[in-house]
């Protein structure tokens, strides 16, 4: 169906509706991440499926994790994911694997950045 200024499309078009739901499905962040944190730390996990452990990079700088990657099947070019932290990581004591399509990322906690229990005296 040709379509200008000047003429209405038809209630149902299943080209715009490719477009609607292609749209849709663009603005859903790539690829999906969860994150669970506690005292001593957070564990990151990515889906990252057709990938392998060389095409992804992986940042960690203060309290930001960034990953970098292909995107999978027929979708061109490379995604970038920043995923923001609740506290500042040790980055030398990140740990990272890749299994299966399933990125997993143990995130410590900065010595810092952790809870410090204090004890409390009676007067």
């Amino acid at each position: 169906m040709y379509w200008n200024a000047f003429t209405r499309p038809s209630a149902f078009d299943p080209w715009l509706e490719f477009h609607r739901i292609h749209s849709a499905l663009a603005s859903v962040e790539y690829p999906p991440v969860e994150v669970w944190s506690k005292d001593d730390g957070a564990l990151l996990r990515a889906q990252l499926p057709g990938t392998t452990a060389e095409d992804v990079e992986l940042e960690v700088e203060k309290d930001k994790v960034t990953l970098k990657g292909p995107r999978p099947g027929s979708e061109a070019g490379r995604f970038v994911r920043e995923i923001q932290l609740p506290f500042a990581a040790e980055s030398g004591g990140v740990r990272a694997t890749l299994n299966r399509g399933l990125l997993e990322v143990e995130l410590p906690r900065a010595e810092a950045e952790k809870p410090k229990k204090i004890t409390v005296k009676s007067a």
